[in-house]
């Protein structure tokens, strides 16, 4: 499985090569784009800060795909949470947070998408 983060492109060979991958982390957050044999759809995108992440199904160029569906949490300031996506602040995305879900689900994701290309059923999903 390819992996490219914020630090680089990435191949990930076994789940335990995935789990490793997916907890780099660069000033406590990274942006992880997930995909099979070079290929760039379907794939899996996630964006970590902290413990919370959100998590994108992309299965085609011309399909939005799906989003993570979490637990609202409340005790956040604000009803989104920002994410960067590159080295610069102006790339920065806002997720809402009804979106959110802890990493340890993000990474139960990823492994279930590195085992198969299908939508992985380990965590709720919303239609983009």
């Amino acid at each position: 499985m390819e992996i490219v983060d914020l630090g680089g492109v990435h191949y990930a060979g076994t789940l335990l090569d995935l789990e490793k991958a997916l907890k780099v982390r660069e000033a406590g957050k990274n942006s992880f784009w997930l995909a099979h044999d070079q290929k760039k759809f379907p794939a899996i995108s996630i964006v970590v800060a902290g413990g919370m992440a959100a998590v994108f199904y992309v299965p085609s160029e011309d399909d939005a795909g799906f989003v993570s569906v979490g637990d609202a949490i409340s005790s956040l300031p604000h009803d989104r949470v920002r994410f960067s996506i590159s080295q610069f602040p102006a790339g920065d995305i806002e997720v809402p947070d009804d979106s959110i879900v802890a990493f340890e689900e993000a990474v139960a994701v990823a492994k279930e998408f590195f085992l198969s290309r299908a939508l992985p059923t380990s965590i709720r999903w919303r239609r983009l």
